[in-house]
């Protein structure tokens, strides 16, 4: 699974944060969300996070690629 946070369309709501806190956190530098080092995206359990963190993004700025 590949995992790309569009940060044009990413506003910094932090929403994928508290959804997938394992899977996202925020990249100080640019207020935009990014993938924490280290997470296996394949695994089973992470994969619900991230879709779930994808619906709850307002804006949509969360692709995944399987």
């Amino acid at each position: 699974m590949k995992v790309i946070i569009d940060k044009d369309l990413c506003t910094g709501c932090e929403l994928c944060c508290a959804s997938a806190p394992s899977v996202f956190s925020m990249d100080e530098d640019t207020s935009t969300a990014k993938i924490n080092e280290g997470v296996d995206l394949d695994a089973a359990s992470t994969q619900e996070e991230i879709q779930e963190a994808q619906n709850d993004c307002p804006a949509s700025a969360i692709q995944i690629e399987l």
